[in-house]
């Protein structure tokens, strides 16, 4: 008897020690709700002073587009990731060890168990991205 009081005591503290936790490690997944995110653009999202870049995309931007075709396909992916997360009332992200260029944590997203970056590739939103030299979304 004392042996399984023991065991639940020992799950109980793990239980308790990793709700405690700041944050998920690397490789760790951590759903962040829709109230905390900071959508800033089709593929970039904020939580407080923390900026994530997810992977495995690429979305035309918004602040520094090349053309204005591009700025407007850019606003309609970050409307659309917006949307997506108020849909799931958040998103669940699996953080990369490793930083982009810009010092943003890399994340891969997942939106009621899928990954975002389906949903934007499907729609014509976004295309996809591994690193190195982006192509240009203007015509």
């Amino acid at each position: 008897m004392s042996r399984v009081l023991s065991l639940a005591a020992l799950l109980g503290l793990a239980l308790i020690l990793n709700w405690l936790k700041p944050g998920a490690g690397a490789g760790e997944m951590e759903f962040l709700p829709a109230s905390r995110i900071c959508v800033i653009d089709g593929d970039t999202i904020a939580q407080g002073k923390d900026r994530y870049r997810l992977k495995g995309f690429d979305t035309p931007e918004t602040r520094n587009a090349r053309c204005e075709s591009e700025r407007a396909r850019g606003y309609a992916a970050k409307e659309r990731l917006l949307e997506i997360v108020r849909q799931n009332g958040g998103l669940d992200l699996v953080l990369d060890s490793r930083r982009d260029k810009y010092g943003r944590f890399l994340a891969e997203a997942y939106a009621g168990g899928l990954p975002v970056r389906d949903f934007l590739i499907t729609e014509g939103l976004a295309r996809p991205y591994a690193g190195g030299k982006r192509k240009s979304w203007c015509r």
